[in-house]
């Protein structure tokens, strides 16, 4: 019997399932964190006394509907704290006009624990590839442009301009 108040404020709900504070939990205590910057991805052991040893990593190049490309990224055993820069070996590609592409690589156990089989993946990351690609648009009698450039989007009619930051 309980006659106080009650408050499901923990990670899972009362039938079980997850709430979405569980994903970002799992994202913030991630064994590995990734980063990317021109082409290149850096993995860093974010483990303060385990090597990487036990874990593989993969990657895959995504479009908004399908996977592209995939593969296995290779990825020297990383002491605690330690971290490797890696290119990401996709091949070009045929960009599409107004298409967004995602890079997401994981980490996952290569061997069962107690609480994983072998390939769960134990950590992620994504990134956008490139930049997003815009196409001419003709509007009855005028045309629209759009350009990308110094971290602004900039749409441009015959009657004015507006101007977007790309970063929100």
């Amino acid at each position: 019997h309980n006659d106080g108040n009650f408050l499901i404020n923990g990670m899972i709900f009362p039938d079980k399932t997850p709430k979405p504070a569980m994903e970002t939990c799992r994202f913030i205590y991630q064994p590995v964190a990734f980063s990317f910057n021109d082409g290149k991805v850096t993995i860093t052991n974010r483990n303060f006394h385990t090597s990487t040893e036990r874990y593989s990593f993969t990657w895959e190049l995504k479009d908004e509907k399908k996977t592209l490309q995939r593969g296995e990224l290779s990825v020297p055993v990383l002491k605690p704290g330690e971290s490797y820069e890696a290119p990401v070996p996709f091949k070009s590609f045929e960009k599409k006009a107004g298409q967004t592409y995602l890079l997401n690589l994981y980490a996952h156990e290569t061997s069962g624990l107690p609480y994983a089989k072998p390939g769960f993946v134990c950590a992620s990351g994504q990134s956008i590839i490139g930049k997003m690609f815009y196409e001419d648009i003709s509007v009855g009698k005028g045309t629209v442009t759009a350009t990308e450039g110094n971290g602004h989007i900039v749409i441009s009619w015959d009657k004015g301009t507006a101007c977007i930051d790309s970063k929100t």
